[in-house]
């Protein structure tokens, strides 16, 4: 499959990049890393903000595992938040998405200063999510953009709405792929109505050494974002992306 380089019609809604490691002596990197960040980016604007969660005290956070990798602390700069945890961090994207090529530079500056300051032991994983909303005000017409086949029992899907995700490994990666009809979206300028494609594609790691983890940096971050981007444009039929989304193609 031929995939399109631009899109007139720019679905996505949100885009997280997301590490999980584990530091040094286990030094939790909230209360490290923002003020190495603060003083290592000096060409952006920047601001802190403690998230809820931060106030949850420390030792429940380290022993409730769905609690390990919570952002507690989140850095915005220009076009980014950086959202830091004592063993995560991610990295989204402020809107109007600014393409792939800033978002991975990006990602790569940020993972630079935390390797410089010997911060980190290993990495258990990568992964890059991406959210599209691709509008359309009928049930029908929603389901219709969508290149699926669904049927329970003698109810075919027709003009139902729908909620389906499916766990996929492909170029070994995790890819956890959701779709939801009658979807909504507002932000302060607009309110959107549509069919959902989330994509979480995941990427375990498994490198011995920082070294490793530097050399091969450059490869893992497109390898996810290429499994992505064609998932993506799998789900969807071509008449939804090519007229509906306006695709071009180099």
């Amino acid at each position: 499959m031929t995939l399109p380089t631009k899109l007139k019609a720019e679905p996505l809604i949100d885009a997280i990049f997301e590490c999980r490691l584990a530091t040094r002596e286990n030094i939790p990197l909230s209360g490290i890393f923002p003020g190495i960040l603060f003083s290592s980016i000096k060409d952006e604007e920047k601001s802190l903000e403690r998230l809820p969660q931060y106030d949850i005290p420390e030792f429940i956070r380290k022993n409730e595992p769905n609690m390990k990798y919570l952002p507690l602390i989140r850095v915005k700069l220009s076009d980014y938040h950086v959202l830091i945890g004592d063993n995560s961090i991610s990295i989204s994207c402020i809107l109007p998405y600014k393409g792939w090529g800033s978002f991975k530079e990006k990602i790569k500056s940020i993972l630079s200063i935390l390797i410089e300051n010997d911060l980190i032991e290993s990495i258990e994983r990568f992964s890059i999510k991406y959210i599209d909303l691709i509008e359309a005000d009928s049930i029908e017409e929603q389901v219709d953009l969508v290149d699926i086949s669904l049927s329970i029992g003698d109810e075919k899907l027709e003009n139902q709405p729908y909620q389906i995700r499916m766990d996929i490994i492909k170029n070994g990666l995790i890819n956890i792929i959701q779709v939801i009809s009658n979807a909504t979206y507002e932000d302060s300028n607009n309110k959107k109505n549509g069919v959902i494609i989330d994509i979480d594609s995941i990427k375990i790691i498994n490198k011995n050494t920082i070294k490793q983890l530097k050399d091969n940096l450059e490869n893992d971050l497109e390898e996810i974002h290429q499994t992505s981007k064609s998932i993506f444009f799998s789900c969807l039929k071509k008449e939804t992306i090519n007229k509906k989304l306006g695709a071009e193609y180099d």
